[in-house]
This record gives structure tokens, sequence and C-alpha cells, in this order.
């Protein structure tokens, strides 16, 4: 009956064993040996309870057993308890100094923790038990394979294939031998012969697919994971790593279905998240995202992962706020909703109700650095010195790039309102190093050929925002009188020429840019007659290719603008670093406004900060005039300046004149210009 059993267990058929070991304990209940290879089934059955419950009767039958203790190790080994497997494995040797097994498996725990010389030194307890064994020759050949030895490593496999041809191991072991050898051919054929001894091996199946991909063979990948998955519906990594080789494809479509997938079977993948995220930005596909997460919350209500995802997805509109009520009260427990509460508050300058609400998820949980940050402004407001120590202490413990930017620009703020230029511009300057520098700054481009306007069309409604303007509340106010476009900011920005990718030849032709222009906007469902389109940057081709558009351009002191960009960034992403060099582009962006201005006033209207910040509504209504929009903004909510603005006050810059002297005298003609006094 054993010899069944185990005959049943070398074949790969579970099952079948399961069968015999319960037949045998029919007749021999008390049978140590058929409680351990029932336990043994059951375990490659992946039925975990009842492996340890069969194990557990074996050993208490038998104690002295030192193979049952190998098994119980394996079993600890398969959870991830190293600690338990190798007392087990000690334990064995103790009973039996001759049993192989034990050996072996401490020398595999050691190779897989890279210590090879440990490996080593329970291999040679394994050589005098048993050298020419299969399973001793395998670890020796995994063990030259660990140190960059194939050729060694191939003799010690091919032997063990002399004792062993119809193992799948040894198998699987040549195809790592050859693929590390650089004999892709051959490794591909081993695993394909593992693969026929075990057609149900879910990893050996994945080696394959993974040698594949390295072949960039990636429609045979893809047939490969179709077989794999109708064997394990279920496997959410299969799942997820066919979604990333559909990206490889550019199956985009077929790349978010199969991520649906893994995460409909295990929604906690935020790297998952992440990438779908990417791929719906690149694609601007909000909607898409909106269907896609609403359906998985529908699946799994309970899942914090999910509604922060569907929530930060519309955070900034006004579906916002109830989304997140609805994820509160679908998780009235939840930490990160209550984080997000809070985080709500402070955004719409409910100071006092989001400390209080940051107070109550930093007692339940002190890490959380969402609330920390909402505590810390409210800090700053009330409590500069103590806002920046907590800063400080969370710059401290912060190894990520994107946080330590954050955690440093506000530092730099705590800097301003201790009257510190200094300091404030050496933490500003910090926290861009942080992070990539920003993208690089556009080129001016001259007037393209001659174009003339085309008659009977409408006029298009341009939006300039030069880095370090108002550019949020400004956009948020002309809403309430047009749409207004901007999708030019984004890894999916419109390809018309006039925004961050430009024309080929440097200019439109002499047909201008108005027919691609319409078409583009007509491809994001946009009617052109309808809508403000607002370009990251100006220069006398984009003038040149739409003669007969009416461009308004969004202008501040520009020692100001060039302030508010080092400190808050800006829009465009561009790099504000050197300083001098972000300067010198602004001051020739300005000039060329101006000059464009000067020849052709009717075009162009400059909306100014200082204009704004006296009567805004008035500002507003020059610029729908100009437009000649049928109505006028009615409010304007500028981020109010201070210790947690967005914005900086109007002539701030002075506070640090000596501090930016350089940048700030290149900027000094150009400020002249405009009407702006030192």
């Amino acid at each position: 009956m054993l010899d069944v059993i185990h005959q049943a267990l070398r074949r790969g058929d579970a099952p079948a064993a399961e069968r015999a070991a319960r037949e045998g304990l029919s007749a021999l209940p008390s049978n140590p040996d058929l409680h351990h290879l029932l336990a043994v089934s059951l375990q490659q059955l992946r039925r975990w309870p009842e492996a340890q419950a069969a194990l557990q009767q074996a050993l208490m039958l038998a104690p002295d057993r030192a193979a049952f203790h190998v098994t119980r190790a394996q079993f600890a080994l398969a959870t991830s308890e190293v600690a338990s497997a190798r007392a087990d494995l000690q334990r064995a040797v103790q009973l039996d100094p001759n049993s192989l097994a034990a050996y072996l498996a401490l020398a595999r725990i050691e190779l897989a923790e890279g210590n090879l010389d440990s490996a080593e030194s329970h291999l040679k307890f394994a050589r005098r038990v048993g050298a020419d064994r299969p399973e001793t020759l395998l670890l020796e050949g995994q063990l030259q394979l660990a140190r960059q030895q194939p050729d060694t490593a191939l003799n010690y496999f091919n032997a063990a294939a002399k004792l062993l041809p119809n193992d799948p191991m040894v198998q699987i072991s040549l195809a790592a031998a050859y693929e590390q050898r650089g004999m892709p051919a051959l490794a591909e054929d081993a695993l394909r012969n593992a693969i026929k001894l075990r057609p149900d091996a879910a990893s050996t199946r994945r080696q394959l697919i993974n040698l594949l991909a390295k072949e960039a063979r990636l429609d045979e990948a893809r047939d490969e994971f179709k077989i794999l998955l109708e064997q394990h519906p279920n496997d959410a990594g299969a799942w997820r790593a066919l979604g990333q080789l559909q990206l490889g494809r550019r199956d985009v479509g077929a790349a978010i279905g199969a991520f649906h997938r893994s995460l409909s079977l295990f929604p906690r993948q935020t790297d998952v998240l992440r990438v779908l995220h990417e791929m719906w930005a690149a694609r601007d596909a909000a909607d898409e995202a909106r269907a896609f997460l609403d359906s998985l919350i529908a699946q799994h209500r309970g899942e914090d992962l999910l509604w922060d995802a569907r929530y930060r997805l519309d955070a900034m509109n006004p579906v916002g706020p109830a989304i997140l009520k609805a994820w509160s009260e679908a998780l009235p427990n939840s930490l990160a909703a209550l984080e997000a509460t809070a985080q709500r508050a402070d955004l719409e300058a409910r100071g006092d109700e989001a400390e209080t609400l940051a107070d109550q998820v930093l007692a339940r949980d002190p890490r959380r650095v969402g609330a920390a940050l909402v505590k810390a402004r409210a800090e700053l407001r009330r409590d500069p010195a103590t806002g920046e120590a907590r800063l400080s202490s969370l710059l401290a413990d912060s190894k990520d790039p994107i946080l330590r930017r954050t955690l440093l620009g506000l530092l730099g703020l705590a800097a301003s309102l201790r009257q510190s230029p200094s300091e404030a511009i050496a933490r500003w300057t910090e926290a861009w190093t942080q992070t990539e520098a920003g993208l690089p700054l556009p080129a001016f481009l001259p007037p393209g050929p001659t174009v003339t306007a085309p008659d009977e069309v409408s006029v298009p409604r341009l939006l300039c925002l030069f880095p370090g303007v108002q550019g949020d509340a400004i956009c948020a106010a002309l809403a309430e009188s047009a749409p207004v476009v901007i999708d030019r900011f984004g890894v999916n920005a419109r390809n018309d020429g006039l925004g961050p990718l430009r024309p080929k030849d440097g200019h439109h032709g002499e047909q201008g840019a108005d027919a691609i222009w319409r078409a583009k906007l007509a491809e994001r469902g946009q009617t052109e007659a309808q809508v403000i389109d607002v370009l990251p940057h100006v220069d006398a081709e984009i003038f040149s290719a739409l003669p007969h558009s009416r461009l308004v351009v969004a202008l501040a002191d520009p020692r100001d603008m060039l302030l508010n960009w080092l400190a808050f960034g800006s829009a465009q992403r561009f790099a504000v670093l050197p300083l001098t060099h972000a300067a010198s582009w602004l001051a020739q962006g300005i000039n060329l406004v101006l000059d464009l201005q000067q020849s052709t006033p009717e075009r162009i209207h400059l909306l100014r900060s200082d204009a704004l910040d006296a009567d805004p509504l008035a500002a507003l209504a020059e610029a729908a005039g100009f437009w000649a929009l049928e109505t006028s903004p009615s409010q304007f909510m500028p981020v109010n300046p201070g210790a947690l603005a967005q914005h900086m006050s109007l002539g701030q810059w002075r506070a640090y004149s000596d501090v930016l002297a350089e940048p700030f005298a290149i900027l000094a003609p150009v400020a002249a210009r405009l009407g702006y006094s030192d």
C-alpha cells in the first residue's frame, strides 16, 4: 500500500495518493506512515488545515521519525516560517544523523538566503550520506548556479537526469543552467519537457513565459498564459502578469481586462492600480477609469484601496465630496476615509475641522503621513515652530522622494514665515532635487509662413498660463463662462503642434493650424466655438499659425512669478533650476508677448495679477469681453496668501531680493516694461 502511494506522489497524482492513503487508514488507523503520506498528499492538493492535522497525527503516533519532522519543516517553509523549519530539520538530524532529506533542506534554506558557504557546509554532510543520489546532485548543481558556474552545474544536472530522466525538477534545473549559459533554445526545450511531465505545474509554465518574454516572443508568451489561466483561472498574480505582458504587446484593452480580473480576485494591489492610473491618464480615459473602479467596488465594498483610488480620481471635481461620503458610509471605521476627510477639510480651508479630524486619525495611528501633514499645516498657521518640528521629524523618517519634496516645500514656507529667505530658498531648491528636475523649457519658435485667416469660422480663444501665475483659480473662474480645456499639461497632451509637441518642421506650414486645431478638439469631444483652450506657453509660431485667434495671457511681476514657480512648481511641470536659466526663459517669453501685443493689440489681452487682486470680477469681465463670451465670471476664489498658500502675495519677491539678486536682475528689465517698480 505504501508503495502505491509513493508511486502516485512521484507522478504528481495527489488525488490518487490521497485515496490510497485513506483506504489504508480504514484498515490500519494507527499506522503513522499512512497518516504521514496522507499529509503529503493533502499538502500537494493545497488543503493545508487537513494536511497539518494528518501530519500532527503521524507525529503523535511516531514522534521520533526524522522524516516526519522533515515534512513539518517543508510545511513551515511553504508559509515562510523559516525559523520553525530550521528547528524541525535540526531535530530530524538529531534523530537520524543520516537524514539526507534534512541536510539537503537545510542547504536549500541557506542557498535561498544567499549564504553559499553555509549551504556548502550542509551539503558536505549530505555527500557523506548520498553523494550520488539525484537529489544531492541537483543541489550541487543549484549551488554552482548560484556561484555563476553554469557549465559545472550542467554536469551535475545531466548526471541527475540519467538517474531521473522523467523528473520535472531535473528538467527545470537544466533549463536554469542553459539560460544562465546563454542557450535559451535549450532552456526552452527543457522547460517544455518539464511541462509535458507535469502539465498543470503553474510555476514551470511561468518560467517558460518569462523566457519567451525575454526573447521578445510576446505572442507565444500570451498563448502560454491562456493555457496557464485555463488551468488556474483564480490566479490573481498570473492575471496581473498577463496584463503587464499585454502592455508590452501594446494591447491596452487586453491589459486592462487582465488587470481587472486580477483585482477582482485580489483587490489589494497598489502597484496594479498605479499602472492603471497611468494608463488612464495617458489615454485621457477618466470615464473608463470610473466605470472600472465602480465595478470593482461593487464586488469589494469593504476595500479601502479601491475607494481611495476612486475618490482620488474625482477628488477635485464636484462629485468628490459625494464619493468621500459614500466611502465613509461603506467603511465607517476606515482610517483612510477619515484621513481623506481631514485632507478635504484642509483643502477647503476648514482649518479647525481638518485639524480635529487629523488628530482623530493620528490618535489611532501616529504613522499616517497624510493626517500628519494636515496637522503640520494647522500648526504652521497657529504655531510655526511646532509645525516645523513635526515636518522635520517626518523628513528625517522619509525615504520617499515625492513625500520628501512635499515636506521640503512646506519647510521652505515655514522658513518664509520666520522671515528667513535664504533658508527658504535652500529648502525649495533641495525640494526640486528630490525628484526628476522637471521638463525642459520649450524653445520659442519664430513665426511660420504667412497664413490667411479662414473665413466664417469661430475665433480660437486661447489662454496662456506662464509658470508662477494663479492658473487654477483663473481657470476655475472662467469655466463659469465657457468650457476650459486643460489637456496640454499631462502625459496625453493634444498633438496639434500648439502644445509641448511642436510641428516637425518648426511650423505648421502655409495652411496654418486652424484645421488640425479643430480636428484634435473634436477627437476630444469638444466644439471649438465653445471652448477656452489653455496653452502651457506661447510663441510667434503659435500666434502666426492661428492668425484669427484671440489670446489672453495671465501675467504678474515676473519676479513674483519666478518665486512662485520655485516654491510651488507649475502645472507645466517645467524645470526651474538653474534659476538664472528659468529667469532668462521667462523674460524672453514675456518680452515676446509684449512685442506681439504692441504689433497687434486687438489680438492679445493681458490678465494681470494686480488687476485680479484689486477687482477680480472686473479683470475677468474684461477678459470675457475680449473673447466675446456671452457671460462673465461671477466669482473668483484665489488661494489666500499666507503660511500655506499655493501662491505668494503680490510683491513678496522683495523679501528675497538679496538671495535671488542674480535671477531677479535678469527679470528687472521686463518687469519695468510691465510697469512694476523695484
